[in-house]
């Protein structure tokens, strides 16, 4: 679902600044740390420590990014687990040998296209698939990831351990075909790889192991990196709604379909739906100004800063009430923290933690101890590739492909693959519809059963459910089959091939399986325009839905 569009971003890159940075000289270490809260204004001058409660002292303050980075890893390594978990659990239906989409068929498919290329294929297709795409090794690369990501969690080697979890799940995404095609896909993957460049590279870091080594201090090169990459999320997620000439975003009106049209809404959202007309368009105008405004406010001062990230979680933490989308909104607000420095953090912090932030952050401002050489031979190369990469899309969308140098565009292209930088912006057209597929089976042809899908709707007295941060990727991928022809689907003709051959993998990703025993004989497809009903008759009938028959999706099917 790679819909949004990289041609409309139209932002200066944020200057980084040049302190600390890359294990480079940095103060002296203190001969003593006194054991008080950490503030905006903790300096170190002369081999003394200045930790003042509240209070701005003479000279220049500096802003810390200790706890910042801290909550910014463990974060990733938290959506890095729900990622892999959800992913494991529908893998067999998905791309195991029998299922919808096999990963070994398209590995195979990889391997004659790259016949003679020697190792230069994992540069050209990258997936760890290469050494095997059987059921037991798709499983085992979702543990792996799993393990990498506890252990980055845990706070043991941070920055490889998120490496190569970026690495196993781009595996996916290359392989993974409709299935894998989301925004927060390439979006986990570019959060990811920055993740893995601003953790710390020792074996074990704070608070795991006693402050008395080095993390090494937080790169302001990656925090901006990570602060633009916010701003190129939410800026285009308001800048595509109106770039697309919608006239349902123009005239405000686009909210009073989108709770009922989202591909899986929350319970919640039946009653945002019934909000009046001038709510819905109020809620537009305020939802253009965080997404559009806001981004801004990251490029001004720590105050400014605080401002929109503010106002960016709280756009989240209302998406997230009313939809379903995975662990995009979760990902989204750690982005934001990045916004905010310890001076905040250390406020509402428990006495022992601000002591022990107070000190760490001192420690960070040191060079980097242990694992220097990695830190230079990996980290360092990729911030710059990074910058690099950046710079140049920034100028290839500013200035367009014809006035952009060739041996950019060949750059650009050679990198593609690996979604180190990105393009983003989802519902750039409103969907003023809710067309839902019904799929039924028959043993004869005359009477038939409907299946039911795990999350999509279906019983008009089921309510939606709240299935975020995991993913549902069958019924989302329905949702989007709804807006066109089975014709341009091709997963869903051997989605109902599998269903005919009864297999038990693609049917467990079902919530009901009509025909336990045997798969039917017939299958066919109808389409329903599904509407929310109100409070009042969902409580007088349970009816969470009501819906009109608009026609036939799919003829009648069989494997005879």
């Amino acid at each position: 679902m790679n819909d949004g569009s990289d041609e409309d971003l139209r932002a200066q890159f944020p200057p980084a600044e040049k302190t600390g940075e890359f294990g480079g000289e940095s103060p002296e270490k203190p001969d003593s740390v006194e054991k008080t809260p950490l503030t905006p204004a903790a300096t170190v001058d002369g081999g003394r420590s200045a930790a003042v409660d509240g209070a701005q002292p003479a000279g220049k303050s500096r802003e810390f990014y200790v706890l910042c980075r801290f909550v910014f890893v463990r974060g990733m390594a938290l959506i890095y687990l729900i990622a892999f978990f959800s992913i494991y659990f529908q893998i067999d239906g998905l791309f195991g040998t029998k299922g919808i989409l096999p990963i070994a068929e398209q590995m195979k498919a990889a391997s004659e296209n790259f016949a003679g290329s020697g190792p230069l294929k994992f540069l050209s297709f990258p997936a760890v698939f290469w050494f095997s795409s059987s059921d037991a090794f798709l499983k085992g690369s979702c543990v792996a990831g799993m393990i990498f990501a506890g252990l980055a969690g845990f706070g043991i080697g941070c920055g490889p351990a998120l490496l190569m979890c970026w690495a196993l799940y781009l595996s996916f995404l290359t392989t993974g075909g409709e299935f894998m095609s989301y925004q927060w896909d390439t979006l986990l993957l570019e959060s990811g790889m920055l993740a893995a460049l601003w953790a710390p590279w020792t074996v074990a870091s704070f608070p795991l192991r006693s402050v008395s080594g080095s993390d090494g201090p937080p790169s302001k090169i990656v925090l901006w990196l990570i602060r633009w990459l916010l701003f190129r999320l939410m800026f285009m997620s308001g800048m595509c709604k109106l770039l697309s000439g919608d006239e349902a975003w123009w005239s405000l009106t686009a909210l009073s379909f989108h709770y009922e049209t989202q591909p899986l809404p929350t319970p919640q959202a039946l009653f945002f739906s019934n909000l009046p007309m001038w709510c819905h368009k109020l809620s537009c105008v305020i939802m253009f100004g965080i997404e559009i405004i806001s981004p801004f406010l990251i490029f001004g001062t720590s105050l400014t800063r605080r401002i929109a990230c503010g106002a960016l979680v709280s756009l989240q933490l209302l998406i997230l009430f009313t939809g379903n989308y995975t662990f995009f909104n979760l990902l989204t607000i750690l982005l934001c923290f990045t916004l905010i420095d310890d001076s905040l953090w250390s406020r509402i912090l428990p006495k022992h933690w601000q002591e022990k932030l107070s000190i760490a952050a001192q420690k960070s401002q040191q060079k980097w101890t242990g694992s220097a050489l990695m830190h230079r031979v990996v980290v360092v190369p990729m911030v710059l590739l990074m910058c690099i990469v950046n710079l140049s899309m920034l100028s290839l969308r500013t200035a367009g492909s014809s006035y952009t140098p060739t041996p950019v565009l060949e750059f650009l292209s050679a990198l593609q693959q690996f979604h180190l930088v990105n393009g983003y912006g989802l519902f750039a057209v409103m969907t003023q519809k809710r067309i839902e597929i019904v799929l039924e089976g028959s043993e004869d042809g005359i009477s038939w059963k409907s299946y039911e899908f795990a999350c999509k709707p279906g019983d008009l007295k089921r309510p939606p459910p709240i299935v975020a941060p995991l993913q549902p990727r069958l019924d989302w991928q329905m949702w989007f089959a709804a807006l066109g022809r089975f014709q341009d689907n091709p997963w869903f003709s051997a989605f109902v091939q599998r269903i005919l051959e009864g297999d038990k993998e693609v049917t467990d990703l079902l919530a009901k399986n009509p025909f336990p025993q045997k798969p039917p004989l017939f299958l066919r497809a109808k389409s329903y325009q599904y509407h929310f009903t109100g409070p009042k008759e969902l409580f007088a009938t349970g009816e969470w839905w009501r819906r009109e028959y608009v026609g036939e999706y799919m003829p009648l099917a069989t494997l005879k």
